[in-house]
This record gives C-alpha cells, structure tokens and sequence, in this order.
C-alpha cells in the first residue's frame, strides 16, 4: 500500500503507454485484492483513474479504429478497476446458485422405471 500513490501518479500521467496503463490496471487490482487500506486509498482516486483509462481508450480508437483489439482490452481494464474500487454488488436472482430441486412426477427417473416395466 505505500506504493499506491505512485501507481495513481502514473496511471494519470497522459503520456503513459497502452501496455503500462494495462500493467497499472494490474496492480491496481492486485493491491485492492490484497489490502484494504490500498483499496482505501486507491478509491479516493476511482474517478480520476477511470477518466483516464477512458480518454487513453478514446485517444486508440481514434487512431486505430474504433473496437481495435487494443481499445477492446483497454475497455475490458476500466471495468476491471471500476469492479474492483467500486462496492461490493447486490446478489440479484439471476447471480443466485439455483438449489437443486426435489424429483418430480413424470421425471427422468420415473420414466425409466416404468420403461424396464414395459420390456419384461
């Protein structure tokens, strides 16, 4: 977490590179996943940083065409900090582990016993 303010400082400098914004993005989550003091710090900057990320996506798209694999990746490294600095996200029924259900009438199950019935 000492380090925290140096990945910051790099990751808003305008002149870093796509790969070096990728290796931040990296260590943005490794600390995050790792401290929680780093992530209190780290959020302070979420805005700042995402803007950032946002305007270097922008910036390749436009020079390489929008959806090039670099802008595509880029995109995929802002959610990843946005995931990662945000708040934890309400499980909806959708994200919810189905519980198995109780065998019913006319299931798999049955069908075969009455199958085997059938034959003998």
């Amino acid at each position: 977490e000492p380090f925290a303010g140096v990945v910051v400082e790099a990751m808003l400098d305008p002149s870093l590179s796509v790969d070096s914004t990728y290796a931040g993005s990296a260590t943005i989550s490794y600390l995050v996943s790792g401290s929680k003091t780093a992530k209190l710090r780290l959020k302070e900057h979420k805005v700042k940083l995402l803007k950032a990320m946002q305007t270097l996506a922008w910036a390749v798209g436009e020079e390489e065409g929008r959806g090039c694999n670099k802008q595509v990746e880029l995109q995929g490294w802002i959610k990843c900090v946005a995931d990662v600095l945000g708040e934890p996200r309400p499980l909806d029924d959708d994200d919810a582990i189905m519980p198995p259900r109780e065998p019913e009438e006319g299931d798999l199950g049955e069908e075969e016993e009455e199958d085997e019935e059938l034959v003998m």
